[in-house]
């Protein structure tokens, strides 16, 4: 053999055995995916090895060998390359150098090692809530669209409440107790990019990966009531320095000794006008007693730039305290204003009909504090620091059943499921090549009669969004917790969220003060570390967005809201575990003799499926276990106990999603193969058929129209093969996306 290290060749003794395994997902357990290694063999310290080894061992040597990657290819004699840039791992330098090299997924696993998610570079999600913020998410031609999404869900915090309306209600939502997701499709392909490694596979094509989101992971709302940066108890008239009242537009002068205003505001000679340094929210708290004759108005306006009669006249009043304060009352209010650096406020007063003068008997009793608003900052990468990029990827790969084949010299990563493995047109024969059956037997790995996939629940005894692939074999252990998600189900109980039966995902705890008088009956303490998966569904409907915080409100047409569509664990093990409980109830582990030679290791393709006449059957392949040239291998072969290559041969016709009106449904799909019929088929929920209708092959989209309410099903025909059906609810306003 040939070994080279760092790109130099390395001495080997002529007796030295390097025995390889070859394995790219050891099915003996779902909870862990596997690389190629070879056992650990020794390099003799010839000088040559000494200096590759950087001179380790040698007394004040410096070496780093043992502690980096160390590049690695191995190649038999005849030239087969078994490893193409592996990793050479040196363990012991006593006698000689003991080393052990491994390849395959180990380089996408050592590249994530220890790093968090917000070592990628999270920089495009950072943004400050708001309204526009919020808008900004659903707006397709903003550069956060489909990274970065605030979908509308119950948090558990305060949900919004509805507005009389003609001729509907209109509802309302308080978005401080909104959180943003993140696109798990979007992440996943940043986290690839982040280390310079590509990858492909259909699932990622499907609409369960890319609409799959997760929430940031805490409760997030305003930080607190802002920090004071103006307080001022004394007021004039800025038109006279004597005279208040019988003004039309009476603009306020204050007056303060407080000089730590100015750290935000520059200074006005005349003081009738903060201009501010930085742009940002700024809330005027106003306590007064105008001792006003009539009924006057309080108001700011905004860039004022002097004080005459006739051009204060012609201002516009950009924000009211009161419309219409009644003689001698006293008033408590404020309101939030945005300035941009260098725009400017001022407070004003008017008699209420706006022609009148306003006439005040005295100075008035005002009192005026500002404060600076610190609004939530939406720390994607501090929130992150503590999910691991391993701990994502596993969540991707054990959602999905996936498994990952390493092109060996382009470094490309192909993700397959199960399913597309056992689907394998083209098995190959291994038959020449059986030595002997060794054994075969029929309780495999570390298995249970119930193997759960389980997620983390605010309450624990529960367990509704739970999975479990169940396996007819009485002598395997009763139970077994297989994969435990880092992510947390949504509560059990249903929420009636813009009057929708929709779900619960905690991010903020509610506290009740049983003390009848209290001023906030009840609290909300915002929990975190709490990561949940949604998808997003687009609502057409008119809505209006309060920010209480800054008293800001927006009407929208459309918007986002949560939908939990095949995210329970049981609908993962459905749609992607069905071929392992096939496998794996009437087990068949065949350990066998195999004659083979240096091009089939170096060459094996572990996404094949194998055919062994003298074993009657199709098989996929384990393990390779320690390989050495020249000699037969042992090798572990799961049999299939059904195979056909034309299985799904007839799967023409897919439906992709189903969007549903007040009495119609649209049912969009592909095609493959170019059929020649397509039929619509729809039936109520008890089976009865109704009509169905032909389809135009050269369109993607069909209408099917209902004539009353209630629970149908539709499904697709073409040239023989009908899709799986879906259920809809008419009448009915939701998307049902499908794989």
């Amino acid at each position: 053999m040939l070994l080279y290290i760092n790109k130099q060749l390395v001495d080997l003794d002529s007796n030295q055995t390097i025995a390889q395994t070859k394995q790219v997902n050891d099915l003996n357990s779902l909870d862990n995916r596997q690389a190629n290694y070879t056992n650990k063999f020794k390099l003799p310290k010839t000088a040559n090895n000494i200096r590759i080894m950087g001179y380790l061992t040698l007394a004040g040597n410096n070496s780093d060998i043992p502690y980096q990657k160390n590049e690695c290819s191995l190649f038999s004699d005849n030239g087969e390359c078994f490893v193409y840039n592996g990793w050479a791992v040196v363990t012991d330098g006593g006698d000689s150098f003991e080393v052990a090299v491994y390849d395959g997924i180990i380089d996408l696993y050592k590249a994530i090692e220890n790093q968090n998610i917000a070592s990628i570079g999270l920089e495009p999600l950072e943004h400050i809530k708001n309204l526009d913020a919020i808008k900004n998410t659903w707006n397709p031609s903003h550069p956060m669209f489909g990274k970065c999404r605030y979908i509308l869900a119950d948090y558990n915090g305060k949900t919004g409440y509805r507005k009389a309306g003609f001729p509907f209600p209109i509802d309302k939502i308080d978005i401080d107790y909104l959180v943003p997701s993140v696109n798990v499709a979007w992440l996943w392909d940043s986290i690839f990019k982040n280390y310079g490694i590509d990858y492909s596979g259909s699932v990622f094509l499907t609409q369960q990966f890319k609409n799959l989101w997760m929430t940031y992971p805490k409760g997030i709302i305003t930080q607190d009531d802002g920090t004071e940066i103006f307080k001022a108890n004394v007021f004039g008239n800025a038109n006279s320095a004597n005279i208040f009242n019988a003004w039309k537009n009476c603009l306020l002068r204050y007056t303060t000794d407080d000089t730590a205003y100015l750290d935000h505001f520059y200074e006005d000679p005349q003081h009738y006008r903060l201009t501010a340094k930085e742009s940002g929210y700024y809330r005027i708290n106003l306590k007064c007693k105008l001792n006003n004759r009539e009924k006057t108005r309080v108001f700011i306006v905004k860039n004022v730039t002097g004080t005459d009669n006739n051009y204060l006249n012609t201002l516009s009043e950009y924000k009211y305290f009161i419309h219409d304060l009644a003689p001698n009352t006293e008033y408590k209010g404020s309101l939030t204003v945005w300035l941009e650096q260098n725009e400017s406020f001022s407070l004003m007063m008017r008699h209420e009909n706006a022609n009148g003068y306003v006439v005040v008997n005295g100075n008035p009793e005002m009192e005026v504090t500002i404060y600076r608003l610190n609004l939530a900052a939406m720390d994607f990468a501090g929130a992150f620091a503590d999910f691991s990029v391993r701990d994502f990827l596993a969540e991707v790969i054990y959602r999905f059943g996936l498994t990952l084949f390493k092109d060996r010299y382009s470094g490309n990563y192909e993700f397959l499921t199960l399913q597309e493995i056992l689907q394998s047109p083209e098995p190959i024969d291994l038959s020449r090549k059986l030595v002997k059956k060794v054994s075969e037997n029929y309780i495999y790995g570390s298995y249970a009669q119930n193997n759960w996939f389980r997620y983390n629940y605010n309450t624990k005894e529960n367990d509704h969004n739970d999975g479990c692939i169940k396996l007819q074999n009485v002598n395997l252990p009763d139970s077994k917790e297989m994969i435990k998600s880092k992510v947390y189900s949504p509560e059990k109980d249903r929420s009636g969220y813009l009057r929708r039966n929709g779900n619960i995902y905690k991010l903020w705890e509610k506290e009740i003060d049983d003390d009848p008088d209290a001023e906030e009956p009840v609290t909300y303490k915002s929990l975190d570390k709490r990561y949940y998966f949604m998808r997003s569904e687009k609502t057409e409907k008119p809505l209006l967005l309060i920010f209480n915080t800054t008293q800001e409100t927006s009407n929208v047409s459309s918007y986002w809201t949560e939908n939990y569509w095949k995210l329970s664990f049981s609908d993962s093990i459905a749609d992607y575990y069905g071929a392992i409980g096939t496998l794996l109830n009437k087990t068949q582990l065949v350990t066998a003799e195999m004659y083979l030679n240096d091009s089939d290791i170096a060459n094996f393709d572990f996404r094949k499926l194998y055919y062994i006449e003298q074993l009657g059957g199709y098989f996929l392949m384990n393990k390779i276990n320690n390989y050495i040239p020249g000699k037969p291998v042992r090798c572990e072969l799961l049999r299939i106990a059904s195979y056909s290559p034309d299985a799904d041969a007839r799967k023409n016709i897919t439906m992709t999603k189903v969007v549903m009106g007040n009495f119609f449904a649209d049912v969009y799909f592909t095609t493959q193969g170019n059929p020649q019929a397509i039929a619509l088929n729809a039936a109520k929920a008890s089976g009865e058929p109704l009509s169905g209708r032909t389809v135009d092959p050269t369109v993607s989209r069909v209408r099917y129209a209902f004539n009353v309410p209630g629970v149908y099903t539709i499904s697709l025909t073409a040239d023989g093969y009908t899709t799986p059906a879906v259920q809809v609810t008419i009448p009915g306003n939701n998307t049902i996306l499908l794989p």
